[in-house]
């Protein structure tokens, strides 16, 4: 979005209403959803243009960041997501799934960004990195780490 003035940007700044929170939440997803259903290919291993896989890796590396950011605030209270939508019914968890599954998938269409995240946010590497610590911890006392 390229914006006209400084007023712009200042309405850009100041704290939204739930409903215009919603409202923009909403769009954002949309339109993600749809920039992934449409760039990608009908066939598993379909031919894609260079262009055509950099808007779609964005587009998953966009979504995994909308997925990502509500996985911190679900535990705050602070996401709103409609009930016509699919993630309406999720927890923590399956918000931190998703985030992982598109940055993995935009980071496969080569969104360098989207490599990085998706192994830090994997809720599984997570689980193993936190069992390996404990394990270390007892190996070599309390001490280990800090």
């Amino acid at each position: 979005m390229l914006l006209d003035n400084a007023e712009d940007a200042q309405r850009l700044v100041r704290e939204p209403s739930s409903d215009e929170r919603a409202r923009a939440a909403a769009t954002a997803l949309s339109d993600t959803e749809t920039s992934v259903s449409l760039l990608t290919p009908k066939l598993a291993f379909g031919a894609m243009s260079p262009q055509s896989a950099k808007t779609l890796s964005l587009a998953y590396t966009q979504r995994a960041a909308i997925y990502h950011t509500t996985s911190k605030l679900i535990g705050e209270n602070h996401v709103a997501v409609g009930q016509d939508r699919e993630e309406s019914s999720w927890a923590k968890i399956d918000f931190e799934e998703a985030a992982s599954r598109d940055f993995a998938m935009g980071g496969r269409l080569g969104n360098e960004i989207a490599k990085g995240l998706a192994v830090s946010t994997n809720p599984t590497a997570k689980l193993c990195g936190q069992m390996v610590r404990e394990a270390m911890k007892k190996e070599y006392g309390p001490d280990y780490g800090n």
